[in-house]
């Protein structure tokens, strides 16, 4: 096993020999969850400052932290570049069909390209606090993220993490995407509201930019190698408290080897195994349509059950549940589906249950990555 000292240093090596392999990132943020604010002075401007009320979860918490483990394929980052702008251009495209405005430039989108490997991306924007970060974007549409949220105390310890049940009451209501709400704003009708939300979907792209501080892991297996990189240098902020390293590391040092395992199973499954009557198609088929499909990512794994947004009814999950007992599945709601959603960020409340059989029925095939989504 190779271990690398950072994160530019991880995605030089798989720019170089590894796009679009299967990689996971374990990124730090801050829980962005539905909390009550309290007034009090801030120490920093003798001012009053509105802060997160977190003593329903402890008298000595000082702040909610999330770790998130994001499992995908990489794709070098001028790949990501090209992917972005097409997207950009096909999304203004139809944002000009409903009367939007084009997308307008963000800050992370002030960015120059400083020489390290393949080059890497740091901030030029006005903000002094970000001044030197370094940032790897990726394609993150159809990945199904996990999270895990801690609480850590004022001195910025981890205190606990938190079961699901007790982050359920403060989840936030997911983001619709972008243009929605000036649509409605406008009065446009519902359905029209849903074609553009479907021609959105179909341009297959969330932009993720990964900022290196805040990646606490990487892992990836390539071309047999296993290469790990964890950051001894993690800085963060949150709620004004920077959160303690060395807690996250050791987190970080449990977490990255079943990411490796994993990694492996992706590996594995992806593998395609030849029967004598593969061979004969395969004679018959053209170079370019084998690459294809040996390249194509399946969102379905042979699933027997699926979550299922209800407004937009893309498919945003999938389990093998062939061999359970029905009644156990419907008895046992929650321990079999339910938790698998809030631990992905999902609001359960917004999501139904169906089986293959039921979901092919209604003529939707979930074997189409077009009837996937994120959420």
């Amino acid at each position: 096993m190779r271990r690398v000292k950072s994160s530019n240093e991880f995605f030089d090596i798989l720019d170089q020999i590894g796009d679009n392999k299967f990689v996971t990132i374990g990124y730090v943020t801050g829980a962005n969850l539905d909390i009550p604010k309290v007034q009090r002075k801030n120490p920093l401007t003798n001012r009053m400052k509105g802060y997160e009320d977190y003593s329903s979860f402890g008298e000595e918490i000082g702040a909610l932290v999330k770790i998130t483990s994001y499992n995908m394929r990489y794709r070098k980052r001028g790949i990501i570049g090209k992917q972005y702008k097409d997207y950009k251009n096909s999304a203004n495209a139809i944002r000009g069909e409903y009367g939007l405005p084009p997308i307008g430039d963000k800050e992370n989108d002030y960015k120059e390209r400083m020489n390290f490997g393949g080059g890497i991306d740091t901030y030029k924007g006005g903000n002094e606090a970000l001044a030197g970060h370094s940032y790897n974007p990726q394609n993150t549409y159809g990945v199904v993220p996990k999270s895990v949220t801690y609480a850590i105390n004022k001195e910025g310890h981890i205190v606990k993490a938190l079961s699901k049940e007790e982050i359920l009451p403060y989840l936030k209501k997911k983001r619709a995407i972008d243009g929605v709400s000036a649509l409605q704003k406008m009065g446009v009708e519902e359905d029209r509201i849903k074609e553009y939300i479907q021609k959105i979907e179909n341009l297959k792209f969330q932009y993720k930019n990964f900022e290196a501080n805040s990646i606490l892991w990487i892992a990836a297996t390539v071309n047999g190698e296993k290469i790990v990189y964890i950051n001894d240098n993690l800085a963060r902020t949150v709620n004004d408290i920077n959160i303690n390293p060395q807690d996250f590391i050791k987190i970080a040092n449990e977490r990255y080897q079943k990411d490796l395992m994993q990694l492996q199973e992706n590996v594995r499954k992806t593998v395609i195994r030849l029967t004598e009557s593969d061979m004969i198609r395969i004679i018959n088929e053209s170079v370019k349509s084998i690459i294809r499909e040996m390249s194509e990512f399946k969102n379905n794994n042979n699933y027997s059950h699926f979550a299922v947004n209800k407004t937009t009814g893309k498919i945003v999950n999938g389990w093998d549940y062939a061999g359970e007992d029905p009644e156990d599945l419907r008895q046992f709601k929650r321990d079999y589906f339910i938790n698998d959603l809030i631990d992905n960020d999902l609001n359960p409340k917004e999501y139904k249950i169906v089986t293959d059989k039921f979901l092919r029925r209604q003529g939707i095939d979930p074997d189409d990555n077009n009837n996937w989504a994120n959420n």
